[in-house]
């Protein structure tokens, strides 16, 4: 009973309270963060700020709305800082966690030449926003937009150019999501169609993409691991009808994420920066209609694309993936599904011999695409 009194608790100040007396007045909420910007770097981001040879900065860009933002860090190896080939990796990690979670796979794309564009996803991390609670999927996208084009602006201030250089001379620009990442850089090429290097629908000053790596993505939850009762269902349908969007109400994929606990573990409850709550019902339905929007609109996905996929995945479903790959008008795409892996690929198994049969040969296949790119 105590759970539930907290619950409820919890969502009548964040649904309605809150809001109420924001709005007479009676409440300034100084922190977008929600507490979020003193929780100190993680562990794995550290020891990657204290190698000599990596420079670290910092960066923060405003929402079209003048009001939140989205904090982003940029990793990149000193031996490339003025080198004329760069490329860049913009990096999207998956839900509830945050940006660091990439760092301790980052030195191999590192010394390959990469600049590493990282950022906190909206409503995640650093960025501003209640934690984890997005109600349209175009917030991330339109995140990861800003972040593009503030990087950019820097860029063009400091090599001293003009803002609007075309697409053609504009260096090369990958995006690599994980899981529910890579679930938003798919839906970022259905917003931002003329992305696309080269598209004919091209905007003035658009940042071309490249390519597309998605590692685990979410296009279809397993149909074997995880079902969605159907009053729970309705039970979402009528919180959000209510205003109880930001209630916390479950985690579909928490005990099939890994056979090993310890994998949630070390992402979500040890990780103070991420978001140890349940999914928020507005969380749910807006990972759901972006699922439905991808299928829907798959003809209209011309990015090269490489989908990784764990073979033991009991979160995503491969063969609704397969179809999607197959339905998207690309000509450059591929799709890899690796026997040991399950869901979270980017993980460090216990033996040698499997983590170079998963995450190794992951890194190395998606690291070899965009080189050839």
């Amino acid at each position: 009973m105590n759970y539930v009194y907290n619950v409820a608790k919890k969502t009548g100040w964040e649904a309605y309270g809150r809001p109420l007396l924001k709005s007479i007045g009676l409440y300034n909420n100084d922190d977008l963060s929600y507490g979020r910007t003193s929780i100190p770097f993680s562990g794995m981001e550290k020891r990657l700020y204290n190698q000599d040879d990596i420079d670290v900065w910092y960066g923060k860009v405003i929402m079209p709305n003048g009001k939140d933002w989205c904090w982003y860090q940029v990793w990149q190896h000193k031996s490339f800082l003025n080198s004329e080939n760069q490329a860049d990796i913009l990096f999207v990690h998956g839900t509830g966690v945050h940006s660091g979670t990439l760092a301790g796979h980052a030195r191999r794309y590192l010394e390959a030449g990469f600049r590493l564009i990282v950022p906190d996803l909206v409503s995640h991390g650093y960025s501003s926003g209640l934690h984890v609670y997005q109600r349209k999927m175009s917030a991330y996208t339109e995140g990861l937009h800003e972040v593009l084009h503030d990087v950019a602006r820097r860029d063009d201030a400091r090599l001293g150019r003009s803002s609007d250089k075309s697409q053609a001379h504009r260096h090369k620009t990958f995006m690599l999501g994980l899981s529910f990442g890579g679930t938003v850089a798919m839906h970022y090429a259905m917003d931002y169609p003329g992305s696309k290097r080269g598209s004919k629908e091209v905007e003035d000053g658009e940042i071309p993409i490249d390519g597309l790596v998605v590692v685990g993505p979410i296009l279809g939850y397993s149909p074997l691991n995880i079902v969605m009762p159907i009053y729970l269902t309705y039970i979402i349908l009528a919180l959000n009808a209510l205003g109880a969007g930001c209630m916390e109400l479950t985690v579909p994929h928490k005990k099939c994420l890994d056979k090993d606990p310890k994998v949630y573990a070390a992402l979500i409850d040890e990780d103070k920066r991420s978001h140890q709550g349940a999914f928020r019902v507005g969380h749910l339905l807006c990972i759901n209609d972006a699922v439905i929007d991808l299928h829907r609109q798959a003809h209209n996905i011309q990015h090269p694309i490489f989908i990784q996929q764990g073979g033991q995945d009991r979160v995503a479903c491969p063969q609704k993936t397969f179809k999607w790959v197959e339905s998207i008008p690309s000509d450059d795409k591929k799709m890899t599904v690796y026997p040991v892996c399950q869901h979270v690929i980017y993980r460090k198994a216990k033996t040698e011999e499997e983590d170079l049969a998963g995450r190794v040969a992951c890194i190395e296949d998606n690291l070899a695409w965009m080189m050839q790119r």
